[in-house]
Order: C-alpha cells, then sequence, then structure tokens
C-alpha cells in the first residue's frame, strides 16, 4: 500500500512538473490569444448590427463633436485613407422635433425609426462622484437641465443644515482628503472602503457644508465651546443660532428651505419647457403650479401668525390671494388635467412637510449626544460623537438624497437619457499579441 501511494505521489509531481513546463512554455501565448480572442469578440459585436459586404463596412455611431477631428484623422490612418465619412450634424434635433410631433411630452424613445441621441456627461472630475448620485436616478437627457451645477450647492446645504458640527465636518473633510489621495494614486483597499473612496470628493463637500452650519450653530462635537460663540445676545455670548434652543424658529427655516427648493425645482421645469418650445406646457404647468404654490403658502403663514384663525383668509386684503390659488389651478385643470392638477394640490404640502426631516434630524443629533454626555460623561460624549459620526452620518445622507430624489427631481427631472457609451477594446498585450500572431 505504501508503495502504491510512493507511485501516485511521484505521479502527480510529474504531473505538475509537467504542467509547469506547458505553462512556462505557451502560457503568454495562451494569454496573448486569449486577449485577443476578446478583442475579435468586442469588434463583432460592434460591427454585428452594420451593413457590409465583401468589401466594405457601413458603421453608423454617435461621436462627440470635440473629438470629430481627431476621430476622423484616426480613422484614415488606419484605414489608410480608404475610408469615407459621412456626418448628419442635424439628427439630434430632426430627433427632438420628431419626438414633439408624436409625443405630447418630449420623450425621444417615442421617435420612430431613429435612437435617440446619448447623453455625453463631461462633469468636472471633483464633481463625478455627485454626478454618479443623479445617474443612478436616471441619465440626464439633451431636453433637460443636467441638476448637477445646483445640486453641488443644495446637497451640502441641506446635509449641513441635518448635521450641522464643525468637528464631524473636520473629520469628514480630513478623511475625505485621505481617500482622495489614496484614490488619486490609485491604491486598491478592501470593497467597501473602496466604494467609500470613490465617493471621497463628494465626502469633502459634505464635510464642507457641515462646518459652515457647524459655525453657524455653534456645535463642536455636540459642544458650544466660546470660539465658536460668535454672537452676543443680552450682553452675552451665543452661537449665531441654535437649533436646540429655537426649535420652533428652526422649524419655520426648515419649512422655508422646503418652499424654496421646491419653487426652483419649478422654475428648472418652466426653463426647460421653454428650451424646448413648449411654451403652453410652461405656461400652463410649472409657471401655475408655482403661482398657486406661493400664493398658497404665504396664505397659510399669514393664517398661522394670526394664531390659526382662518377666518382671515376670507377678510381683505388675503381674500385676493385666492384669486392666485385657485386661478392657477383652473388653467391646470383645464390644459393639464385634472389629474394634474389633484397631484400638484396634494403634493405641494407632502413635499413642503416632508423638509421637516431637516429639522427633525438636527434636533435628534444634539439630544443623543446631549443624552449620552449627562449619562456617561466624557466617555458617553466620544461614544455618541463616534455613533453619530457613522449612523447618522449615512441616515442623513440618506434623507438628503430622498429630499432631492423625491421632493426634488419629481418637479423638472426625469432622467430618461441614455449614457454615452464610446467603442473600446481592451489594449493590454496588443502590441505584444500583434507581434506574436505575425511572426508564426
Amino acid at each position: 500500500m505504501e508503495q502504491r501511494l510512493e507511485e501516485i505521489s511521484e505521479g502527480e509531481k510529474r504531473i505538475e512538473a509537467a504542467r509547469s513546463e506547458l505553462v512556462k512554455e505557451n502560457g503568454s501565448r495562451y494569454a496573448l490569444l486569449a486577449r485577443m480572442s476578446e478583442i475579435l469578440d468586442v469588434r463583432a459585436k460592434a460591427l454585428s448590427s452594420s451593413l457590409a459586404t465583401q468589401s466594405t463596412v457601413l458603421l453608423d455611431a454617435w461621436v462627440p463633436e470635440a473629438k470629430f477631428d481627431s476621430f476622423s484623422k484616426g480613422a484614415s490612418k488606419a484605414s489608410g485613407d480608404d475610408i469615407s465619412i459621412q456626418v448628419d450634424e442635424h439628427a439630434a434635433e430632426r430627433i427632438a422635433k420628431t419626438a414633439r410631433e408624436h409625443s405630447e411630452e418630449l420623450i425621444p424613445e417615442h421617435v420612430f425609426g431613429e435612437e435617440p441621441p446619448p447623453t455625453l456627461i463631461d462633469s468636472p472630475a471633483f464633481f463625478k462622484p455627485l454626478q454618479s448620485v443623479i445617474n443612478n436616478f436616471g441619465t440626464p437627457s439633451y431636453h433637460e437641465l443636467n441638476p448637477l451645477p445646483f445640486m453641488i450647492i443644495t446637497y451640502p446645504i441641506i446635509y449641513g443644515l441635518m448635521f450641522g458640527d464643525v468637528g464631524q465636518g473636520l473629520l469628514f473633510i480630513i478623511g475625505g482628503l485621505f481617500l482622495w489621495n489614496l484614490k488619486k494614486k490609485g491604491k486598491k483597499i478592501f470593497e467597501l472602503g473602496q466604494m467609500i473612496a470613490d465617493g471621497s470628493e463628494l465626502i469633502i463637500l459634505l464635510g464642507i457644508g457641515i462646518v459652515v452650519f457647524g459655525i453657524i450653530f455653534g456645535d463642536f462635537f455636540g459642544f458650544e465651546p466660546d470660539f465658536l460663540k460668535l454672537s452676543v445676545i443680552n450682553g452675552a455670548r451665543a452661537p449665531i443660532f441654535s437649533p436646540s434652543e429655537l426649535k420652533i424658529e428652526f422649524m419655520v427655516i426648515t419649512l422655508f428651505v422646503g418652499v424654496a427648493h421646491l419653487t426652483f425645482g419649478l422654475a428648472l421645469s418652466a426653463v426647460n419647457k421653454i428650451r424646448n418650445k413648449e411654451y403652453s406646457h410652461a405656461i400652463f404647468g410649472p409657471i401655475s403650479w408655482a403661482v398657486f404654490y406661493i400664493s398658497g403658502v404665504y396664505l397659510i403663514s399669514q393664517v398661522v401668525i394670526a394664531g390659526f384663525k382662518f377666518g382671515i383668509a376670507l377678510k381683505p386684503p388675503y381674500v385676493f390671494l385666492l384669486v392666485p390659488i385657485f386661478v392657477p389651478l383652473g388653467l391646470m385643470a383645464w390644459k393639464e388635467g385634472g389629474l394634474h392638477m389633484f397631484e400638484a394640490f396634494l403634493s405641494s404640502a407632502s413635499n413642503t412637510f416632508s423638509y421637516l426631516r431637516i429639522w427633525a434630524l438636527n434636533i435628534a443629533d444634539f439630544e443623543f449626544k446631549f443624552a449620552l454626555f449627562i449619562a456617561l460623561g466624557v466617555f458617553g460624549a466620544l461614544i455618541g460623537n463616534v455613533l453619530v459620526l457613522i449612523i447618522e452620518g449615512l441616515i442623513v445622507f440618506v434623507q438628503t438624497l430622498r429630499l432631492h430624489w423625491v421632493e426634488w427631481f419629481s418637479k423638472f427631472y426625469e432622467g430618461t437619457g441614455t449614457p454615452f457609451a464610446p467603442y473600446q477594446e481592451p489594449l493590454t498585450g496588443l502590441v505584444v499579441a500583434n507581434k506574436w500572431y505575425q511572426n508564426q
């Protein structure tokens, strides 16, 4: 038995030695052949939908305007000038026009016989993580504005309002800079850490918002140090604004932020429709909605200031506000349909009150850290800040995302575009593979 086992062991060694020798002799060739096979597969897929004869191939593709000259020169050089390039400069405009003729909404997918142009998003490198947040909702199409320039401002503002703390914000910025440095150097870390590092620029942006509102709130890891008491009230130094002490006032501010954010979304919707020459939809859609919304918010605010005396709404001068409230609703029902009118009426209230989550999360942040400090002293403050940094930091991000995706995007952004995916093929080892292939 032992002799048989030794023979099997020797056989395994011989096989392993033979395998190692084959890998040494032919491994690089097999790898290069596999790479060439992958390249040919990519090319075959690109040609599968094209027209071809034995001597010619007709390819139809979208090319970024800024790269067209370099594309033409490269294609001519690669084919030995045996190529003819025809440019259809008005394809996108023609598709958009056809879409307007076949649909009440400007939806390129409704165009018959032609595919909509893909969207080439050339956002600054630092803001690409924030652009990814938008793309995860939907890729911008050419008939709507890309929300990125506006979210660069609104996203850190809303996040900071919920999570204002100078100490926590500095940790965000320092951590974001560290991860950004790793990202630029191309260093790989564990999977979850890599996902966070890919969004390092967004972490820095959020950190700036946290620090700014931390200064306003006078909050440093849950405490109110003297160096952040930048205002004087009744002869005593105090924070510029303390949400924990002015809860009602802060609630009003968050509602005002919501009204401003939603109204801005309606304004962007009107811009989209005017750019697409949908003037009727602009007037009887977002513009009428905005008039109704602002008038209604002002009337309700006056009722609240008067101590919830609803009767003042029927007395001058407030009774005149009923005109810009009900007339736009009637116009929306007439031109856009009753369903759209009811959506505007109901969502105006629900979307506005949704911004109270800013108030709730800010107060919860302070009360949670304060409670742990009272119960466990300095150790409790440390534990509270760690938990807030990890758990509440994620919760606040999700809620900020929700306020943009659900409440704000619903006013002007559809995200029905198709991302531009240029033709690419693996180039690693291609030169070596071609030389080896030519020598065989």
